[in-house]
């Protein structure tokens, strides 16, 4: 037989901000109007994060019933600096009430709103006489399954957990997403004890059994959000396995450009740096396994479970193992992925470096060879005084001509080599100079035909519209190339 049941109902919502969600804000203006609360407290002013320390819940305000008797009727807002709690204590001290009619009473206080992530729980508690134990669990089964509302098979019954302290606990099925039903019984000698260790000990402080529920209901958040995510971070493994395996590709087929290295180490790279990459998920579990493993050890302090008992208290420890071992897993995945996309791109960067400097020395020799070779006919044309068959009109325009193809011809076989990264900067200069040496082809050749077809030179506007045309299809051309080789390294990244 159960002595004077009574109910603690718990409300937790994570906290986004300064002001008090909106559940808990409904749920506080239901306690205080439906059932007839009274408290001095506003709360759009309280400090819900500021000043307050994470680990431990600040009680910020309460508010009580003035009843006749042994009847409490409180409620309690406080903040764990990242979470909110509202806390409703129901203990109507009579015999002849039960919980259903208890939570009843609370129901109407219930907000349209659905809970948040963190959920909440209730928590049916109720004194016996005697010692409580095994055999008293064992008596208690067809009480609690006549009892506690909508118990459905009543399997949960043969499942308690025993606290240290001396306190029955089991979880009934819930009835509400994210809430937990629990009942919590003592032993009338202790009831003191249950009091302090359910609701409060005094002094302005919530019991370890509300910060427990706290932890577990975070622990639980924690795990919704790591299953949520399973399926990208698997995703994200094996996508940066399977971009490390086509590096290793490319450098294991010989010869191997350049540019192809570049564009597939471009890939592994942003899936480590982008918002949900490698680097960012792995911060991202660590602080979930810390988390897990901080919230595991409170559960052993704030309730910790007799020797040779099961039932909740072991299910939310089992929980929390579960899931560090899991985020381990994952962790340790994604540091072996990590690890060889460094040495990969570290070794993409070696090799890119070795073509670059090898293409350097090209571009070198090229333009030395171009440049002598002008300079070796200028010198020439000067020692011996010699006197080519070029008319006045065609010397303008074949010596820019000349110049301008020195300047552009090194550049330009750089730039067409598949051998070289198709990112290198100044793509604008080779542009610039395609049109400064088509322009001045254009010039040299409209003036020779000229010449050549009517014995004159073109009108300076017939030079300027031939220079432009013809420089401007320069820039089409070397458009069109460059177009054509990244189309080609964007195909060899697909396949």
């Amino acid at each position: 037989m159960l002595i004077r049941p009574w109910l603690l109902a718990h409300e937790f919502a994570p906290l986004d901000g300064p002001v008090l969600p909106p559940r808990l804000r409904a749920a506080w203006h239901g306690v205080t109007t439906t059932l007839g609360m009274r408290s001095a407290v506003d709360v759009d002013a309280l400090p819900l994060g500021d000043g307050v320390g994470t680990g431990s819940l600040t009680v910020l305000g309460h508010a009580h019933r003035a009843v006749e008797g042994d009847a409490l009727y409180q409620a309690v807002l406080s903040s764990s600096g990242d979470a909110a709690c509202l806390t409703v204590l129901l203990a109507p001290n009579d015999n002849a009430r039960g919980w259903a009619s208890i939570e009843a009473e609370l129901d109407r206080t219930e907000p349209a709103s659905p809970p948040t992530d963190l959920g909440g729980a209730r928590v049916y508690l109720g004194l016996v006489d005697g010692a409580v134990d095994r055999a008293t669990a064992e008596a208690l089964a067809p009480v609690l399954a006549a009892e506690v509302p909508d118990a459905g098979d009543g399997t949960w019954i043969r499942r308690p957990s025993l606290t240290t302290h001396g306190f029955l606990l089991w979880e009934a099925p819930p009835t509400r997403p994210h809430q937990r039903r629990l009942v919590l019984v003592g032993a009338a000698s202790a009831e003191v004890e249950l009091d302090a260790f359910s609701w409060t000990p005094g002094g302005g402080r919530l019991g370890p059994f509300v910060h427990y529920l706290l932890d577990a209901a975070k622990l639980r958040q924690q795990r919704r959000i790591y299953h949520a995510s399973g399926s990208a971070i698997r995703q994200l493994r094996h996508g940066t396995d399977s971009a490390v395996d086509r590096l290793l590709a490319l450098h294991r087929t010989t010869p191997v450009a350049a540019a192809d290295l570049v564009t597939a180490d471009i890939e592994l790279t942003h899936l480590q740096v982008n918002s949900t990459g490698v680097i960012t998920t792995h911060a991202r579990l660590r602080k979930v396994a810390r988390n897990a493993d901080a919230v595991l050890g409170n559960l052993r302090r704030l309730a910790p479970l007799a020797p040779g008992w099961q039932g909740p208290l072991a299910d939310d420890q089992i929980l929390g193992e579960a899931l560090r071992e899991q985020v381990s897993d994952d962790i340790t995945e994604l540091e072996i992925a990590r690890d060889q996309a460094e040495r990969v791109s570290a070794l993409t960067a070696s090799v890119v470096q070795r073509g670059l400097g090898a293409a350097q020395q090209q571009l070198l020799l090229v333009q030395a060879s171009v440049v002598g070779a002008i300079l070796m006919i200028l010198a020439a044309v000067q020692a011996f005084e010699a006197k080519l068959p070029i008319p006045a009109s065609l010397q303008t325009p074949l010596i820019i001509f000349l110049g301008c193809l020195a300047l552009a011809l090194p550049t330009a076989v750089l730039r067409w080599s598949r051998r070289v990264p198709q990112d290198l900067p100044l793509r604008t200069v080779d542009f610039v100079t395609a049109f400064l040496t088509g322009a001045s082809a254009g010039w040299l050749g409209g003036t020779g035909v000229a010449r050549l077809a009517y014995g004159h030179l073109l009108p300076v506007g017939w030079t300027l519209a031939v220079s432009l045309a013809v420089g401007l299809a320069a820039v089409g051309v070397a458009l069109l190339r460059d177009r054509s080789i990244r189309a080609a390294a964007r195909a060899g990244q697909r396949t």
